[in-house]
């Protein structure tokens, strides 16, 4: 798992041995309960299936997400995670988003390590 941040936000890169399909069905179905692990209210604004990409938004409008899905195989799969938000700390921004992608892992039961965490300051 990478890491980086930027003025832009943090981008989290995750190759895992999953279809597209399987992760992206797991990523749709947490974002389905429109609240973060932490209480956080948000709404999805975005999904495309034909393209496994999903956007959400806190209820407020302070915070902003994304993940795509890249194929890379039948079993292998990439998913980069974007998020950017206008009242948090960059750490606080950055373990948010790294515990939405740790989530998705979790719930298809595969075993990461983080590889690296650049924070551009």
């Amino acid at each position: 798992m990478y890491a980086a941040y930027s003025d832009d936000g943090i981008v989290v890169s995750v190759e895992i041995p999953r279809s597209a399909p399987d992760i992206f069905a797991a990523a749709k179905k947490r974002t389905e309960k429109g609240v973060s692990e932490t209480g956080i209210p948000y709404k999805v604004t975005h999904i495309d299936e034909d393209n496994y990409t999903i956007i959400i938004e806190g209820e407020d409008g302070s915070w902003r997400g994304s993940f795509a899905i890249i194929p890379i195989g039948a079993s292998k799969s990439q998913i980069l995670a974007q998020g950017s938000d206008d009242n948090r700390e960059k750490n606080e921004s950055e373990r948010l988003v790294l515990m939405g992608v740790e989530n998705i892992c979790k719930d298809l039961g595969v075993k990461y390590t983080v590889v690296e965490n650049r924070s551009n300051d």
